[in-house]
């Protein structure tokens, strides 16, 4: 979200910093399920994950980096009744919406994928059914940061990494100075897209930034053929599949809360549960004898609501939060670096985020 919105100012001419912890793709930005998707989403941000799909199909073109974006298609394979009177519900809406999702029966689901097994017993749970929205895909998270980043340096923007923030120093309800533990830095505003540590740098602004870290754990397989396992699948809550361009088999889980890992641990118990998952749906091509050849992790944030937030705090007035994006942020960097920027810039935008406004939890 820094890279994006750093990209979007630069290109209207704003003088821009980005102040990195780390380097930019540590944490969540970099290390997620990859998936550019719009099926399954809340009400709230349905309409935005729709508009940011449309710029994610020029990406590259527009940033000069092959971010790997491709439209393979979402299938969510459905192991509960629960969930399957849940869909029909969001089905409904996501059709009403214009998105193109459409329910598909185990007979269906075997013509698109005949190299999983659908019969499969998953922990006491067989897949019933499915839903599957063509115009959803994946993308590479590293390469993506990386092109943003990138494109934004060659447009002015200073990227400072390895540099963590440590206060601020606040006159007149502004903030006038960023303290960092490789100097001062200011600017006229100051925005938070900390992810899953957004809460903390709240507290130091003073100002409540509802944010719960979430581990996401991702396993990595040998090369398989191309094509072997497509489209882009999930089963809720069990994780996510993803055959990535070059063959290698992405699992992941993304519900690990921080009192369980409290470092950037991966949990063997997790990585055996996606192994076991993994082994049992596609059997029928063995993916069981393929070597695990690395596993990692990064953090995500969860907001009470399960949306982003984005805005200006009331205090410090010029204190502009982009966080909360909950692990399914990765579809909509694109769009939200250009509604962030109309906002900080113009006061308003015309992309559609006017459900998602920080006020809603600005309480403080």
């Amino acid at each position: 979200m820094g890279c994006a919105l750093g990209y979007r100012l630069s290109q209207r001419g704003s003088s821009v910093i980005i102040i990195e912890k780390k380097f930019c793709g540590a944490e969540g930005s970099g290390r997620n399920s990859s998936g550019v998707r719009a099926q399954t989403r809340d009400p709230k941000e349905l309409a935005f994950a729709i508009y940011s799909e449309t710029l994610w199909e020029s990406l590259s073109e527009e940033l000069g980096f092959d971010v790997e974006y491709r439209r393979v298609g979402n299938l969510c394979l459905i192991v509960t009744e629960e969930r399957l009177h849940e869909r029909e519900h969001r089905v409904v809406r996501e059709q009403a919406a214009g998105l193109p999702v459409r329910w598909l029966s185990i007979d269906e689901i075997k013509d698109m994928i005949p190299n999983v097994d659908v019969d499969a017993d998953i922990y006491g749970k067989r897949i019933l059914g499915g839903t599957f929205c063509s115009s959803d895909g994946t993308a590479d998270p590293l390469r993506s940061t990386f092109a943003f980043a990138q494109a934004a340096k060659r447009n002015g923007v200073k990227i400072y990494t390895e540099t963590e923030v440590i206060g601020f120093e606040i006159s007149n309800n502004r903030i006038t100075c960023v303290k960092t533990n490789r100097g001062d830095f200011s600017g006229e505003v100051v925005v938070n897209a900390a992810g899953a540590w957004a809460g903390e740098i709240g507290k130091m602004a003073g100002t409540n930034v509802p944010i719960k870290p979430h581990l996401c754990q991702v396993g990595i397989t040998q090369k398989l053929p191309p094509n072997t396992l497509s489209p882009y699948m999930s089963i809720k809550p069990y994780g996510f599949w993803n055959q990535t361009a070059h063959g290698n088999l992405l699992v992941t889980d993304v519900n690990a809360p921080l009192d369980q890992f409290p470092r950037h641990d991966v949990g063997y118990d997790v990585i055996e549960f996606l192994c076991h998952c993994t082994a049992k749906m596609f059997s029928k091509i063995n993916v069981g004898q393929l070597s695990l050849i690395r596993t990692y992790s990064g953090w995500n944030e969860a907001s009470p609501d399960g949306c982003c937030m984005i805005g200006f705090a009331r205090s410090p007035e010029n204190f502009f939060v982009n966080a909360g994006y909950s692990g399914h942020g990765f579809c909509l960097g694109p769009a939200s670096g250009i509604a962030c920027a109309d906002l900080i810039l113009n006061g308003s935008t015309s992309v559609p985020v006017q459900e998602l406004s920080y006020s809603r939890f600005d309480i403080i």
